[in-house]
């Protein structure tokens, strides 16, 4: 019998995974610089911060996280840039801040 902490774990992991590779893909697309190693940093960014958190938080976290780490991604792209490196780098540490200073306060 299936419960309601797998089905909120797959909802949460899909629409995190999904929502990052669309952003990621729009983000590429409007600078025309779009790489098979930006998507596979988005969908592992995605998988790996939304897992601690996705029997705590739901579907709308999901497309936060999802947006964000896409985001993230993308500035991540251009390894050799320091500055949206550091920009990326600061947009994977602040989204499990959030979300766990969201989920303690609920």
């Amino acid at each position: 019998m299936i419960d309601y902490t797998t089905v909120n774990f797959a909802t949460v992991l899909s629409l995190s995974s999904i929502l990052s590779t669309v952003t990621y893909f729009l983000l590429s697309l409007k600078v025309h610089k779009i790489s098979k190693l930006g998507f596979l940093f988005s969908v592992v960014f995605s998988i790996t911060i939304i897992i601690p958190f996705s029997s705590l938080v739901g579907p709308t976290s999901a497309v936060l996280v999802g947006a964000g780490t896409g985001f993230a991604a993308f500035m991540m792209q251009g390894l050799q840039d320091k500055k949206p490196l550091g920009i990326g780098i600061v947009v994977l540490v602040l989204i499990p801040v959030i979300l766990y200073t969201v989920v303690e306060n609920m």
